[in-house]
C-alpha cells in the first residue's frame, strides 16, 4: 500500500512536499542593518587647458592738444593811464569850439632806442554814451582806442536821454619824438539846428572861463604810451596762434597781461 502511494505521487508529488516543507521553515523578515561607512573621496580631476585670449580692443581717440603758449621773448614798456594836462586854453569866436592844449610832456619811455628799435603806440581811454533800455537814458561807459578818440561829457543841467545833450571832445597828439609827447584837445560846444542847417553855440558854455572846460575833461580822456620791442625770433607776435592786433587794446591787454 505505501509503495503504491509513493508511485502515485511520483516526481511531482515529491517536489510539492519539498516546497511545502521549505515554506513551513521560513521566518519573519528581519530589521534593516546599519549603514556602512562612507567611502574615500575620489581624486580631483586634472585642470583643463587655458582658453585662447580674446582679441585686443580698439584704440581710443587721441586727446585734444592744449593751446599754444604765448611768446615769452617780447619786451614791452608802458606808462600808467594819465589825465591830460591842459595848460593852454583857446576859444573860437562863435563859441562852438574850445581848445585845451598842453606844453610838450616829458615821457621817459620815448627814448632814442624806442624810436630806433621799438614800435610806439598811444592809446586813449574815453567815455562813450551807451543807451540803457532799462532806464531809458544814456550811460557813459569806458572805451579805448589807438591813436585818437572822441570823449563825451553830459552838458551840465541837461537830461541824459538824448545824444545831443552830450559834449563831444576830440583828442589826438602831435608826432612823437625823443622824450616828446604833445597831445591836444578840441571840445565841440555846439548844437545842430535843423531849421538853419548849421551849428550854434550851446548857451551853457557861452562866456564861461577856462576852468569850466577843464572840468569837463579832468578825468577822461586819458592816455597811455606803449613801446614794444621786437621778438628775438623775428616774425609777428601771436596770441594762441592769432596775430596780436595792436589797434585793439583788448588784444594787447590780454597778450601782455596788463592789469588795466
Amino acid at each position: 500500500m505505501k509503495t503504491t502511494l509513493i508511485r502515485l505521487l511520483g516526481a511531482y508529488g515529491l517536489a510539492a512536499l519539498l516546497i511545502g516543507g521549505l515554506n513551513a521553515c521560513k521566518g519573519d523578515q528581519g530589521d534593516m542593518g546599519p549603514a556602512g561607512p562612507q567611502g574615500a573621496k575620489g581624486d580631483t580631476g586634472a585642470t583643463g587647458p587655458q582658453g585662447v585670449s580674446g582679441a585686443a580692443g580698439a584704440t581710443g581717440p587721441q586727446g585734444v592738444s592744449g593751446a599754444a603758449g604765448k611768446d615769452g621773448n617780447a619786451n614791452v614798456v608802458y606808462t600808467d593811464w594819465k589825465s591830460m594836462q591842459t595848460d593852454a586854453f583857446g576859444r573860437a569866436a562863435d563859441n562852438t569850439v574850445a581848445y585845451l592844449n598842453t606844453n610838450a610832456t616829458s615821457q621817459a619811455v620815448l627814448t632814442q632806442e624806442a624810436l630806433d628799435k621799438g614800435v610806439v603806440y598811444v592809446y586813449y581811454k574815453f567815455k562813450y554814451p551807451f543807451w540803457d533800455q532799462s532806464i531809458a537814458e544814456y550811460k557813459l561807459v569806458d572805451r579805448i582806442n589807438q591813436g585818437y578818440a572822441y570823449n563825451y561829457s553830459l552838458v551840465p543841467g541837461r537830461p541824459a536821454n538824448s545824444f545831443e545833450n552830450y559834449v563831444q571832445t576830440y583828442i589826438s597828439n602831435d608826432f612823437l619824438g625823443v622824450n616828446y609827447f604833445y597831445p591836444y584837445i578840441q571840445i565841440y560846444t555846439r548844437d545842430w539846428k535843423p531849421a538853419t542847417q548849421s551849428y550854434a553855440a550851446m548857451p551853457e558854455f557861452v562866456g564861461k572861463p577856462a576852468t569850466t572846460f577843464r572840468d569837463l575833461v579832468k578825468d577822461t580822456p586819458q592816455y597811455r604810451i606803449m613801446v614794444v620791442y621786437g621778438s628775438t625770433k623775428g616774425g609777428r607776435m601771436t596770441n594762441e596762434g592769432k596775430p596780436v592786433d595792436f589797434n585793439n587794446y583788448a588784444s594787447v591787454k590780454d597778450y601782455f597781461n596788463l592789469s588795466n
